[in-house]
């Protein structure tokens, strides 16, 4: 069993290429105590879990720590010798691929809602609710204090 990296408190970031990349030594603890995405195994004495950095951020630097996965040692080895895109293509099980598609396809989704005309018109209609809100509101006020 390898040692555990000594208990780190607080959150670093750190300036590469004009971007800030975020370092969190806790998360990646816990995602060692997470079962392996690819197997659903627990990590042991034998065979541990590692966060494997999805991609790089460039030639030799690791994306950024809420870019990692839990994935078995000997699949985050794999990963590395063959490439991660192979090893995922390999051991990735379907309904993983399918919730993955789908969890991109809401956020696609949300950055329409929030780029389209849709969302202006959105934003437009909330407008003039709340102008007529305040509208109502100013009118109860003057007959409230007309009433005193």
């Amino acid at each position: 069993m390898r040692p555990k990296a000594p208990k780190k408190t607080t959150k670093t970031t750190r300036i590469v290429k004009s971007t800030a990349v975020l370092r969190d030594r806790e998360y990646l603890d816990w995602l060692r105590t997470q079962p392996c995405i690819l197997t659903g195994q627990l990590g042991h004495d034998a065979e541990t879990v590692d966060p494997a950095h999805i991609g790089t951020s460039g030639k030799g630097i690791k994306s950024p720590d809420n870019e990692a996965l839990p994935v078995i040692h000997s699949l985050h080895l794999e990963a590395h010798n063959t490439g991660e895109v192979s090893m995922f293509r390999k051991h990735l099980p379907d309904w993983l691929l399918r919730d993955m598609l789908r969890a991109y396809a809401r956020e696609m989704y949300q950055d329409y809602l929030m780029t389209s005309d849709a969302a202006v018109l959105r934003l437009l209609e909330d407008t003039k609710a709340d102008r007529a809100k305040a509208k109502q509101r100013a009118l109860q006020k003057l007959e409230d204090d007309n009433a005193i």
